[in-house]
């Protein structure tokens, strides 16, 4: 559980930070806002995803699994939109559009992840 924690963080950190900068987010607080934001959001989410994954009822898992994650997901892009904009982070997109944005691209990253390392192996 640990170790899935530490990945997902260290690799939300990366894409996310990355693409900020690929979608003109300039300043250093900015940079810093997005990261900490994540810093903030990625081990709640990945402690209760692991959570769900030792549920032993299979199906009940796999439902589980898939509404409490698009639930958080969607709560996730919320709450880093409402600290992009009360911290005022600068962008051509809005910080809610930036939000979603960027955590579309992370869980597009996460989902390829998984079925290499995870899935595959």
């Amino acid at each position: 559980m640990l170790e899935s924690l530490i990945i997902s963080l260290v690799l939300t950190l990366i894409i996310e930070v990355w693409f900020a900068l690929i979608f003109k987010v300039r300043g250093k607080i900015d940079i810093a806002v997005v990261f900490l934001a994540n810093i903030i959001t990625n081990p709640v989410i990945v402690t209760i995803e692991n959570l769900i994954w030792t549920i032993e009822n299979y199906t009940l898992m796999i439902i589980l699994s898939f509404i409490i994650w698009v639930v958080l997901e969607v709560l996730v892009i919320l709450v880093e939109g409402y600290i992009y904009n009360k911290l005022r982070v600068k962008s051509k997109y809005s910080p809610y559009k930036l939000s979603l944005i960027l955590n579309s691209i992370s869980i597009l990253f996460g989902i390829v992840y998984n079925v290499i390392f995870v899935i595959l192996a």
